[in-house]
């Protein structure tokens, strides 16, 4: 696993399909993903992943059998509603359980982790402008300290292209 005050950047690399079942409104993905930690000693790792996803509700799964780098199996569960709201508002809610093996974190450590959260976004002059509140349970802390683990708002602007 890489140390904290190595990691100054992370690159994602990914390659997936996506689609839906005979246009009965059942959408699914699927694919793989390489996490890159540039200029770091290890903790490089790969994920697949899998969703389906029907009107507002969606369910996915990503496992890995390198997570962090650790050598250790990690799989990621996650539940996720997107409601449309008046005026162009969309409700997000997201709920994540992370089941690890017990020694990616070592020995008397828990072997889980939940999260959770709720955002607004809106697309405004061809831009998507997001508000979310994110937080974790007491877990989460404990493996991944308060600096990724506090609950936090977090405001993002994106493009599509």
């Amino acid at each position: 696993m890489i140390n904290d005050d190595d990691a100054h950047l992370e690159m994602d690399i990914y390659a997936g399909y996506a689609g839906e079942f005979h246009n009965n409104g059942i959408a699914y993905d699927v694919g793989v993903l390489r996490y890159i930690y540039p200029g770091t000693d290890g903790g490089n790792w790969n994920e697949v992943y899998g969703s389906l996803s029907y009107h507002y509700f969606s369910l996915g799964i990503s496992h890995s059998g390198d997570v962090y780098g650790s050598g250790e199996k990690g799989t990621y569960y996650n539940l996720g509603v997107n409601y449309p709201l008046p005026a162009g508002i969309n409700l997000g809610l997201g709920l994540g359980y992370y089941d690890y093996d017990r020694d990616v974190f070592g020995s008397g450590n828990p072997d889980s982790a939940t999260d959770y959260l709720v955002g607004l976004s809106k697309d405004f002059a061809g831009f998507e402008l997001n508000l979310s509140y994110s937080n974790t349970n007491s877990n989460a802390k404990d493996l991944y300290g308060s600096k990724y683990a506090d609950s936090r708002f977090i405001f993002s602007i994106s493009k599509s292209m």
